[in-house]
């Protein structure tokens, strides 16, 4: 509750109107009820790991607490968004959202302990590498969520700071911004091809998108599965158009000059054999080339495991 005549109250409701999160972006402000039901109940059993995938975790627990508080669990939210904070102290979103979380069920004094505590770590950012290419992905991520199949991509000026904020940063963590990255461009290909769109409008975008997944692959001590994910996803790229190659992006790496789409798609599944997800993915592509029996054998193995 906003009370006019304290002084202290007018400071927090100026400060909050300029807080950016989960709770705030206009982008994930009128999405229906029936929809939000059905992501918390896929969310709920997703499986995380902040040491493995952190700006991964924190992306889905973020957007998990948001929309807990949007069906009307506040506590159930304010839960999530302090398991973050346990494994990220200085994770913005979680500590924006507590802060308009607060403030919005009027507790002024907790909302503005958060809204310090958000202060501080932005006076202090240049101690912590990830805070903004990792709370930029997380935004992103959270758009993308609900935008599967739109074609307008909102998501990508806010994928395209993360690189830029995370482009001097040797961190494992970085294959993630990058795959992020790379995924985006992957879906804009997709819209193109679908497009019939010209060589000349089509070819840039592919560029940056194999050159986006390759540098995945070369993040030292990145994680196996998005560096496999990433050969996977340079396969689908090159299967797009056939006239295509990796010569073009690549001219001095002879190495990977006459790769084919399979042979991209079967490097990814050699660098992680066992994860669902490439399991997945590998055995739709063998799929469409006819490839049936070692199709079904890797999908009834993905499934044992997820």
């Amino acid at each position: 509750m906003f009370y006019p005549s304290d002084e202290r109250n007018i400071q927090i409701e100026d400060d909050m109107l300029k807080v950016e999160c989960h709770l705030t972006w206009k982008e994930l402000k009128d999405i229906e009820e029936t929809i939000l039901e059905r992501e918390k109940k896929i969310l709920r059993v997703r499986r995380l790991d902040y040491d493995t995938l952190p700006t991964y975790f924190v992306s889905i627990k973020n957007l998990y607490g948001y929309i807990l508080y949007k069906l009307g669990d506040v506590d159930g939210s304010i839960n999530i968004f302090e398991e973050v904070l346990e494994k990220d102290p200085v994770n913005l979103n979680s500590v924006n959202n507590l802060a308009v979380l607060y403030w919005e069920i009027g507790k002024l004094k907790v909302a503005k302990k958060y809204m310090q505590i958000s202060e501080n770590i932005v006076k202090n950012a240049e101690q912590h590498i990830a805070l903004y290419p990792r709370a930029f992905c997380e935004r992103a991520h959270s758009i993308r969520h609900f935008q599967q199949d739109c074609r307008d991509f909102t998501y990508m000026p806010y994928l395209c700071k993360a690189i830029e904020f995370g482009a001097k940063i040797n961190s494992p963590e970085k294959a993630e911004w990058l795959f992020e990255y790379g995924q985006a461009l992957f879906r804009k290909d997709y819209q193109l091809v679908l497009a019939y769109a010209s060589s000349e409008e089509s070819e840039p975008n592919f560029e940056e998108a194999i050159r986006s997944f390759y540098d995945v692959i070369l993040v030292k001590n990145g994680s196996k599965v998005y560096k496999a994910l990433s050969w996977i996803f340079m396969g689908i790229l090159l299967r797009h158009d056939k006239t295509r190659s990796l010569r073009r992006c690549f001219p001095s790496n002879s190495d990977i000059h006459e790769l084919t789409s399979i042979q991209c798609i079967e490097k990814g599944l050699h660098l992680s054999p066992d994860n669902e997800i490439v399991m997945r993915r590998v055995a739709s592509e063998l799929s469409l080339v006819g490839c049936h029996e070692r199709a079904k054998e890797l999908f009834e193995k993905s499934l044992a495991k997820d």
